[in-house]
């Protein structure tokens, strides 16, 4: 059977061995080279690379509280601090203003942008095509490689689903004259 972080919607493993961790999460020089021009601060450029990795794993930004130890240990290990900042340090930087500026930079990095008033209206089109020709799998297949909007995290994909369900639903009810 298939697990859970080997599907469409990827998951962080708890426990991944060193050959998940090298394959996954090792930097590349082109990487590194752009979060040494955006981060200069131990913990900015820590939780960088974190968001990165994470971003180009998952599809979306995580909490750092949300990654796994061994995950975040192996990350960090690669900013080459002898002294790396404390976890406290890095979860208050997820909270500060200063992550919002970080992800724009990641964003343009990775080529990705946030679902805007404009891509809101994208996927409520979408959702009512789908509703309509009730082809729920394959739209919300469609929306996860959709290179223009950044779908590809599981709880946007969920919002999806349940955005074209509902809109089928409705789409239902009126064909059968009860609205």
């Amino acid at each position: 059977m298939t697990l859970i972080h080997e599907t469409a919607y990827p998951r962080l493993k708890a426990d991944p061995t060193p050959h998940d961790l090298q394959n996954v999460y090792s930097l590349t020089t082109e990487e590194i080279t752009f979060i040494d021009q955006i981060a200069k601060r131990p913990a900015a450029r820590t939780i960088a690379f974190l968001y990165l990795k994470l971003f180009q794993r998952l599809g979306y930004f995580v909490k750092i509280s949300d990654i796994p130890t061994l995950i975040r240990q192996y990350i960090i290990t690669q900013a080459g601090y002898q002294r790396p900042p404390r976890l406290e340090e890095l979860k208050q930087f997820d909270k500060s203003s200063s992550r919002n500026k970080l992800i724009a930079d990641l964003r343009r990095f990775l080529n990705v942008r946030p679902l805007d008033v404009q891509g809101q209206a994208w996927l409520g089109h979408i959702a009512e095509t789908a509703a309509d020709n009730r082809h729920v799998p394959v739209v919300a297949r469609r929306l996860q490689t959709s290179a223009d909007h950044e779908f590809a995290g599981n709880p946007v994909v969920e919002q999806i689903v349940q955005l074209i369900e509902q809109r089928a639903a409705l789409t239902v009810r009126r064909f059968a004259g009860f609205d």
